[in-house]
């Protein structure tokens, strides 16, 4: 992963320094344009007809002064051409995402009996990230108008690509459920399934109760940290559950950094959390979603930001079996693996499908889902000795 971070970061440092680089000629360009102007058009008008062409005073000077106020136009159409391909630019972004298909919002049903007794149910469902219309339209683009209104509207079976195929899930109140798996095994779709944010091709998905969804990349407002744990008592005039506040904070082990935070809760964040580390504002996240008492936690990847002995912190007061989400159902993609034994139910993801499911035993006993779990513990190995040298070699730089 380091290798490709850096091969992306390299090829991203030679874009920018081209585009340094084309910014200094043009700045140049600009500065100096009008000297060089003045002297190759006086040396044109001078060599073309050296007998009648003479460079008097009046004509010198006449010309310095139309040169001159020349001169401002020209450096802004340089800005003006920039500006331009800036906005050509934005203006493709912003027609991309306005053409974008739109998310079903029947796709998940969430107007169920809330006695019964599961909370989350998906039955023989697929998904994708693209419209099936679009990939239809795409794929007929070379026919007539017509013929491509008819596909729209056709119902014609076409092999697509799925994200997630055929998947049966049925989760009971109050269970924690781990979802594993290797990268890109669709861990993370399935947790935008659950939350209505992909293309539903077939299937039925019911949520029964309050859902908090929890990413992976942590998402902060440029407010306080006490303001982005409350969230929904920023303006409205709610007087905070401060009890709720405290045993929240102490299960996302925010004690510790509000203590060296300048202004403790009370500071501000920057933008994109700027003054906060990747592991602070993926608890403050955490702390956010608990706060709320949902029933229903989707967690993403959560524990990944921290070390191991703040993840088994959360683990055991924001997440695991006695925690403070003890009664609802918690949905947890991890890659930390020690945490599977102490889970009710177990989801493993293998190319965008339920490769197996069951309790911890159970999926030890079935030779595919053994096998895979046997794998990622062994590459959980190799990346706690890979992140250990990288340590050593930070600390030794540090001193040397």
């Amino acid at each position: 992963m380091k290798q490709v971070i850096d091969q992306i970061r390299e090829h991203e440092v030679k874009l920018i320094r081209k585009a340094a680089l084309l910014r200094t000629c043009s700045d140049v360009l600009n500065l100096t344009s009008p000297y060089f102007v003045s002297i190759i058009t006086f040396a044109l008008y001078i060599f073309s007809d050296p007998i009648h062409n003479i460079l008097t005073p009046e004509v010198a000077f006449v010309s310095l002064t139309l040169f001159s106020q020349l001169r401002i136009p020209m450096m802004v159409l340089a800005e003006l051409i920039g500006q331009l391909v800036q906005t050509a630019v934005s203006n493709r972004r912003l027609k991309h995402f306005l053409v974008a298909g739109e998310i079903d919002p029947e796709a998940v049903e969430r107007d169920l009996d809330p006695q019964y007794e599961r909370a989350i149910d998906v039955e023989f469902a697929s998904f994708d990230w693209k419209t099936k219309t679009k990939k239809l339209v795409k794929t007929h683009s070379h026919l007539p108008p017509g013929h491509q209104h008819l596909i729209r509207g056709s119902t014609t079976n076409i092999c697509i690509p799925y994200s997630l195929n055929n998947l049966e899930l049925h989760l009971r109140r109050g269970l924690l459920v781990a979802v594993v798996g290797r990268v890109g095994a669709g861990k993370t779709s399935l947790l935008h399934a659950l939350l209505g944010e992909m293309n539903k091709v077939y299937g039925f998905v019911g949520l029964r109760g309050r859902v908090a969804y929890v990413p992976q990349q942590p998402w902060v407002l440029n407010r306080t940290v006490r303001e982005n744990i409350l969230f929904s008592n920023l303006d409205d005039g709610e007087k905070p559950n401060e009890e709720l506040y405290a045993r929240v904070v102490d299960a996302c082990a925010l004690k510790s950094d509000f203590a060296v935070l300048p202004e403790g809760d009370q500071t501000e964040i920057g933008e994109r959390g700027i003054n906060l580390s990747g592991g602070q504002k993926a608890r403050v996240n955490l702390a956010r979603a608990l706060y709320h008492q949902a029933d229903i936690y989707l967690l993403d990847d959560v524990l990944s930001a921290v070390d191991a002995i703040v993840g088994r912190h959360l683990f055991d007061l924001a997440i695991g079996p006695e925690s403070l989400t003890k009664g609802s159902t918690r949905v947890l993609v991890t890659h930390s693996l020690a945490y599977l034994a102490e889970t009710d139910w177990i989801v493993v993801m293998e190319d965008g499908q339920i490769l197996g499911q069951g309790t911890y035993e159970e999926l030890l006993n079935e030779p595919k889902t053994a096998q895979l779990i046997a794998h990622l513990e062994e590459k959980e190995k190799e990346n706690e000795k890979e992140d250990e040298k990288e340590g050593k070699k930070i600390f030794f730089s540090r001193i040397f």
